[in-house]
C-alpha cells in the first residue's frame, strides 16, 4: 500500500553522484520501525501546532505596529499560541472527520540525517496514504 507495485523509492534531488533511488522494501522497513507506538491527541496537536502547514497562523498578524522597541516583544504570542491550538484541534478534527478510525504516528525525517533521510522527508513517502505533513525548520 505504501509504495504500490513500486519496487523502488525515488531519491526527489538525484544531483550527480547522488542515490538515484532505494528499494522500496528498504525503506518500508525503516517506516515500520518508526511506527513504534501511536501518537497521543496531545502529541498530535503539539506537532501540528509547532509545524508548518498551509492556513497556519502567522505570528505577523498578531504584531501591534504601534507598540515600541524589539519586533518579537510586539508580538501577543498569548493569543497567537492560543490560536495555534485552537487551529491544530480543528486540522486534527477535519483529518479524523474525513478518515474515521484513523491512527496518528509521527515520523521525523530530516535534511540533516543524510541523503536518505532527505528523500523520506521531501519524496513522495506518504503519497499513497491520507496523512499531515508538517514541517518542523
Amino acid at each position: 500500500m505504501l509504495f504500490g507495485a513500486e519496487t523502488e523509492y525515488p531519491n526527489p534531488y538525484p544531483w550527480d553522484g547522488a542515490e538515484p533511488c532505494w528499494p522500496s522494501g528498504m525503506v518500508a522497513e525503516i517506516v515500520f520501525r518508526d511506527m513504534e507506538k501511536e501518537a497521543t491527541k496531545e502529541e498530535m496537536t503539539e506537532s501540528v501546532r509547532g509545524g508548518w502547514l498551509d492556513e497556519h497562523p502567522d505570528y505577523n498578524d498578531y504584531e501591534d505596529k504601534t507598540a515600541k522597541g524589539d519586533r518579537f516583544d510586539t508580538i501577543d504570542w498569548d493569543a497567537y499560541y492560543a490560536d495555534c491550538d485552537k487551529w491544530a484541534d480543528e486540522k486534527l478534527a477535519e483529518f479524523q472527520a474525513a478518515h474515521p478510525g484513523c491512527k496518528f504516528f509521527k515520523f521525523k525525517y530530516s535534511d540533516n540525517d543524510g541523503e536518505l533521510h532527505c528523500a523520506l522527508e521531501h519524496g513522495p513517502l506518504f503519497d499513497r496514504l491520507p496523512h499531515l505533513r508538517c514541517s518542523h525548520y
